[in-house]
């Protein structure tokens, strides 16, 4: 089982496979087992982030492109199928392990392992179907190209002793790495703030939809709607708030993830 890995610059948890820290940027070479802090080479070129402000305009006016609608209905039924794969699991380990006991007999639970085997089988190719269809979130590519660019700049000073770099070639490099990992750095963070308008609209439309419910069900309730346009109506406006909460759930979790 692999030990959970964190960056040495930031303390940020490092997911599997992930080449560079979220938050940071620090290049996963460059890690440990356990938090710690470390000396780097290279000074340290973001200003500090501060939580956006947004104007009444700004969130009115903002539009969530389809396509990342999309993706966050994709990672959230992942999530869900994720866990119920995981409480599958559970349950077949928990009947197995009553068997080996001896507290039940084999025969009698014989149909329902199946069962339960067959739903993790059908979760299981779900879970490919939807994986297959993830792509990268905007950030994602911005992070990793951040994290290049400090790797790079780090790499430039272990170069520098190594090929005893003139002192004109060394200052000409890190200048041209240095802007563009600032570049970098400003990129990913004005993408974040978008995400973080973004948030502000879902959570907006959300409590926008929650009041339309209500509205709904009071003309219902005075006898203004008949049943069949309350239902018509009731489905469309859940459908929309789903949707909705699904987004803000994922958003919400991509944003402390690399905060």
């Amino acid at each position: 089982m692999s030990k959970v890995k964190y960056c040495t610059n930031c303390g940020n948890k490092i997911n599997p496979g992930e080449k560079f820290c979220r938050k940071c940027g620090t290049p996963v070479s460059q890690l440990t087992d356990i938090p710690k802090p470390t000396i780097h080479t290279v000074e340290p070129l973001k200003p500090p982030e501060k939580e956006p402000i947004f104007s009444d305009r700004e969130i009115k006016e903002v539009k969530i492109p389809d396509e990342l609608y999309t993706q966050f209905g994709y990672r959230g039924e992942l999530k869900s199928t994720k866990e119920g794969m995981e409480k599958l699991s559970v349950e077949v380990e928990r009947i197995m392990g009553k068997i080996k006991s001896g507290e039940v007999d084999m025969a009698d639970y014989t149909d329902e392992i199946k069962d339960l085997k067959g739903q993790f089988a059908e979760l299981k190719e779900k879970k490919s179907g939807l994986e297959s269809k993830i792509k990268p979130l905007p950030h994602e590519a911005l992070v990793d190209e951040e994290g290049l660019w400090r790797e790079r700049l780090q790499k430039l000073d272990s170069v520098k002793k190594e090929k005893n770099l003139s002192k004109e070639v060394y200052q000409k490099m890190k200048s041209e790495y240095e802007e563009k990992y600032a570049n970098a750095s400003k990129n990913r963070r004005d993408e974040i703030a978008k995400m973080e308008l973004w948030k502000r609209k879902l959570e907006e439309e959300k409590t926008n939809m929650k009041e339309q419910l209500e509205v709904l069900e009071t003309r219902y309730a005075t006898g203004e709607l008949s049943e069949a346009n309350y239902t018509k109506e009731l489905k469309k406006i859940k459908e929309g708030y789903d949707k909705k909460k699904l987004a803000l759930s994922v958003l919400s979790e991509v944003l402390t993830e690399i905060k």
